[in-house]
């Protein structure tokens, strides 16, 4: 099966908000599915520029994406206040403590669609079209974007050493490896029947450094109804179907 491999290389600070926090924004270490779906819409809306940009995201969300990321080092994150004017009545200001993250290493992220022509759209828009991550202020650059043929599997033990992506927790059987749970949407358009779902994060939280998880020798059992697909040294679990 293809699957889409690309590494994103933050140019300055990022702040990926995680959509329940209110009174302070706190920011995912890792872009999470919808973060990652909405960059990919936008590099076809930009490449295309015949459509509106939710034509784009609607049809990437057809194609019934799987997404993954890793981060390739440390991540120092620190908070900032913001103070947002608004004149619409009189003037008015909003002042929110907003965290960001310093991520020098960049992060690799891994794209699974149901429509090979698509991904190979993608592909070519990725290198050309400008990209951003949480808000337009975060831009990156993109680099190594290029098609992989991995193993497909279902119902298997996997090495620890293997599970360097982010993954749903529910996947597990038993104990869960080193890492950081996050509840992330899977889909950018939220529908009625949506839920957010559990991800373990392969990062850990230290003073104020992200760093990655541990990973031994051990391994993970997973449960029935999830799908592994294998790269040279690399496992991602994703739902089956």
């Amino acid at each position: 099966m293809k699957l889409l491999r690309f590494q994103l290389l933050p140019q300055s600070l990022v702040s990926m908000r995680l959509p329940f926090t209110w009174q302070a924004a706190t920011s995912y270490p890792l872009p999470p599915p919808s973060t990652v779906l909405g960059l990919l819409a936008n590099a076809l809306w930009e490449t295309r520029k015949r459509e509106h940009p939710l034509g784009a995201l609607e049809e990437l969300e057809g194609a019934k994406p799987r997404v993954w990321a890793r981060a390739l080092g440390p991540m120092p994150a620190t908070y900032t206040t913001l103070t947002t004017w608004f004149s619409e009545g009189g003037v008015k200001s909003n002042i929110l403590p907003r965290q960001f993250l310093f991520a020098p290493a960049g992060f690799e992220v891994f794209v699974l669609l149901e429509s090979e022509t698509l991904l190979g759209e993608l592909k070519e828009a990725l290198v050309c079209a400008p990209l951003y991550l949480g808000d337009s202020e975060g831009l990156v650059s993109v680099s190594g974007v290029e098609v992989l043929e991995a193993e497909v599997g279902e119902g298997e033990e996997v090495p620890e050493a293997e599970l360097l992506t982010y993954f749903p927790l529910n996947a597990v059987e038993g104990e869960a490896p080193e890492g950081t749970l996050f509840w992330v949407n899977e889909r950018c358009i939220i529908r009625k029947s949506d839920e957010m779902e559990a991800y373990l994060f392969p990062v850990v939280r230290e003073g104020k450094v992200w760093r990655l998880a541990k990973r031994d020798g051990g391994s993970v059992r997973l449960k029935r109804g999830y799908r592994v697909f294998k790269l040279e040294g690399l496992t991602l679990i994703g739902k089956g179907g």
